[in-house]
């Protein structure tokens, strides 16, 4: 019996031992260079019958005063900084990926809120394999400035979204149309000193949540769209 729980023991040790060099962090390292200012970072991960490729889409700017851009990298290759979206006027900022189903045979898009047409309004454009980019379209058009886009899915095949637009806290389904996303209805969530929104999509249950002040207190909010 003594002999028995030993080789027991034995193998419980080299089982954490093989646990623990498996699921070893490496060392962080710099993708951006260190004179621009560069934040928000958004992650893409290509899948590709077993080759998958990893990306990292964030938000540059070369000085204080200048428009953000949006850049993006191979993290895999670590090839060059690549401009994904650019103007010396307006600016491009908070990049969203989603990749739509979540498994092989998907679809990527990137949503970032821009001031092209002078409010600022929420776009989408499709993310090919290949590295090339489809055209830009525009999901929201109103006289509010729509930040914070938080885009969330249940794991298969529905998705969602939730943005600040002006004073409001905002959520809508989105659907395909053609090679294009679109809101479906939009709820109004809340209208007044609300931030921070986020949402969860699980089996047809909708969820939000959002800090919300009131007089000198801030506090957490939830909804359910059930």
């Amino acid at each position: 019996m003594k002999n028995y729980l030993l080789l027991i023991s034995a193998f419980f040790i080299i089982g954490i031992a093989q646990a623990q060099y498996i699921n070893e962090w490496l060392e962080p390292v710099a993708i951006t260079d260190s004179i621009s200012i560069n934040s928000n970072p958004a992650i893409l991960i290509f899948y590709n019958e077993g080759n998958n490729d990893v990306f990292c889409f964030y938000e540059k700017r070369s000085s204080e005063s200048s428009p953000s851009q949006i850049w993006y990298r191979n993290i895999y290759s670590m090839m060059d900084e690549q401009v994904f979206l650019s103007n010396d006027i307006f600016k491009f900022r908070n990049p969203k990926i989603f990749t739509y189903p979540t498994n092989y045979n998907s679809r990527y898009f990137l949503f970032y809120e821009s001031n092209e047409t002078g409010d600022f309004e929420i776009y989408g454009i499709e993310v090919f394999i290949d590295g090339t980019f489809g055209p830009s379209f525009q999901m929201t058009d109103n006289d509010m400035d729509n930040s914070s886009f938080f885009v969330t899915h249940d794991g298969y095949y529905e998705m969602a979204a939730c943005w600040k637009s002006g004073n409001s806290i905002l959520f809508s389904n989105i659907l395909f149309s053609g090679d294009t996303l679109l809101f479906e209805e939009i709820y109004t969530i809340d209208t007044t000193n609300s931030y921070d929104q986020v949402c969860l999509l699980d089996y047809g249950h909708s969820f939000v949540s959002y800090r919300k002040i009131i007089n000198d207190s801030s506090q957490i909010y939830f909804s359910e769209f059930d």
